[in-house]
């Protein structure tokens, strides 16, 4: 079963701050704030009903982090002086929370992180069915992309769904298109929708592109039409990249009306992320291919893994690539074109930290967000992997609910969209 592509995506619960004065232990992650100048802030983190662990990362502000050491203790140096905010979550928000260190003087600030449980997170707060989509028998519904208050629903039995998730208690059909070209996966750059479409009976496929200014009406605006089924898709800038059953391509999509074929490689697969002049492309045979896309009108393969299965999709989140198959895979990508493996995980891994899976790991589709992967499970739901620290991954938390037939996962805000094969779509609180 052929499903789409990659989409690139704090509310913290449970304050605990004590005074902050004294000194903290000794810490494995000592990482630099500001340079040569500034202070020190430490701390030591301590997970509600769990202890002391190792391995949590720790944020100062919005980008600085380091995780705890075996005794839970953190560090920063060179901090400037000032007011900062201190936050960390485990297991994918499954605990969270906020401490604040007021830096001045010479002092250096001790804070003691509390991280409380979440019991909201993994609940299902709204549902749409097949029943709210006027005009449809069934439905197959493959991927999932949004903007804001908005998703679309790829749907290969019919076109596109557009849905209202501004309440997502209440997820509201707005419009779609049907019974023109099918859509297996699609990337969105608002108001413009991106639509990768295959036809098995007619050997053809390619790329659709739809304006949802008035999302109730959505309007085609171009498309292109070749021999490769289109399977996974992923937009930089005016470049689109597409994999399909026959070919990795490139298409200029300057011109919505018009996009064009710039280039192209023999190969099969169904998922595609991008960055730095790279495609990373979930392929069959090798799990991962990594494309060389500087030049459009000439990609190049630069790296193929050793390892080997029908990959369903991929996403990049910092410097690693996490590619669905068999199982998942870790991939360190800093050099495009010498990919290191870090880790595969498999259902035996996640049921020995407490998943429920009932037949295995049926990979469909994947996203990830600051370091924690959402897995699209065909027969599970929606599980989700925390890679805060990157070398030991944990099973975080999978739905309340089966979510049937799982396909794929968009993430945005404190929700999960999970994209539902018959069954439409699931919204699912995620922190």
């Amino acid at each position: 079963m052929k499903k789409g592509a990659w989409h690139g995506a704090l509310v913290a619960v449970g304050i605990a701050t004590l005074p902050l004065l004294g000194a903290c232990a000794s810490s494995s992650g000592d990482d630099e704030v500001g340079g040569s100048v500034g202070g020190t802030v430490m701390g030591s983190l301590d997970v509600s009903g769990l202890g002391r662990l190792p391995g949590i990362r720790v944020t100062l502000g919005d980008q600085v982090s380091t995780l705890t050491d075996a005794e839970g203790a953190f560090r920063f140096s060179f901090v400037p002086q000032g007011v900062h905010e201190v936050t960390a979550q485990y297991r994918a928000y499954r605990y969270s929370g906020t401490a604040w260190a007021r830096l001045e003087g010479d002092g250096a600030p001790v804070v003691n992180l509390v991280l409380q449980p979440n019991s909201s997170v993994g609940k299902t707060v709204g549902v749409l069915t097949p029943d709210d989509i006027p005009g449809v028998d069934a439905i197959n519904i493959q991927d999932v992309v949004g903007y804001e208050g908005i998703v679309v629903l790829c749907d290969v039995e019919n076109g596109f769904e557009v849905v209202d998730v501004s309440d997502p208690s209440a997820p509201t059909f707005l419009g779609g298109v049907f019974g023109d070209r099918n859509c297996e996966a699609a990337a969105l750059d608002w108001p413009l929708l991106y639509c990768g479409w295959n036809l098995p009976s007619l050997q053809q496929g390619g790329i659709a592109v739809y304006s949802l200014a008035d999302p109730a009406t959505p309007v085609k605006l171009g498309e292109t039409v070749t021999d490769n089924r289109v399977y996974g898709i992923s937009l930089e800038g005016t470049a689109l990249y597409a994999i399909g059953d026959a070919a990795f391509q490139v298409y200029d999509v300057t011109d919505p009306k018009a996009p064009s074929l710039l280039g192209s490689l023999p190969m099969g697969g169904e998922g595609v992320a991008h960055r730095w002049g790279y495609a990373f492309v979930a392929t069959d045979g090798p799990v991962l291919t990594v494309v060389d896309v500087r030049d459009p009108s000439s990609p190049v393969v630069v790296w193929q893994s050793a390892e080997t299965s029908s990959a369903v999709d991929c996403a990049l989140d910092g410097t690693y690539v996490y590619v669905a198959a068999d199982r998942l895979y870790q991939y360190d990508v800093r050099d495009p074109t010498d990919v290191r493996l870090v880790g595969v995980i498999d259902a035996d891994d996640l049921e020995a930290q407490g998943a429920e899976l009932g037949s295995g790991l049926n990979l469909e589709g994947l996203s990830a967000s600051r370091g924690s992967v959402y897995l699209g499970a065909m027969f599970d739901g929606m599980v989700v992997v925390d890679y805060s620290d990157p070398h030991r991954p944990r099973f975080a938390w999978q739905t309340d609910e089966m979510v049937p037939f799982a396909m794929n996962v968009y993430v945005n805000g404190a929700y999960a969209y999970t994209a539902s094969w018959t069954e439409g779509l699931r919204v699912v609180r995620r922190k």
